[in-house]
């Protein structure tokens, strides 16, 4: 796993800075692009719960790790989450006011990236 540490280490800062860069601020939505209809809606919001009860369960068994954390690659993976949680956060707020396609699919997108990250912390050696 010092492979997978590495890797995160070395390629971590700039894909955090990513995530950052991609979640400051709202973006513009093209006119022409149509908003979900009821029952996309529905299918969409069933899959967020069910990314928010997996990302629970991992949350979970990861928080000790991560609360005890004496690595910096521990400490990484951190920073990492905390700065998913953010754009979580961000999104959910943005998508609840305007369900618009692009927004959801980012929110997705971070949902799969937290439960990810987490699956990594798991998976890691301290």
């Amino acid at each position: 796993m010092a492979d997978r540490g590495g890797r995160f280490a070395a390629g971590g800062a700039d894909r955090l800075g990513n995530l950052v860069a991609a979640h400051r601020g709202p973006r513009e939505i093209p006119q022409d692009q149509a908003l979900f209809n009821d029952g996309t809606v529905r299918e969409v919001e069933r899959a967020e719960a069910a990314y928010e009860r997996a990302i629970d369960k991992l949350d979970a068994k990861a928080r000790p790790q991560l609360e005890n954390a004496a690595t910096p690659l521990m400490a990484n993976y951190r920073e990492k989450l905390s700065v998913l949680d953010s754009a979580i956060a961000d999104l959910k707020s943005q998508a609840a006011s305007t369900p618009q396609r692009p927004l959801r699919r980012e929110l997705l997108a971070m949902y799969q990236e937290k439960q990810d990250t987490l699956k990594e912390v798991l998976e890691a050696k301290q």
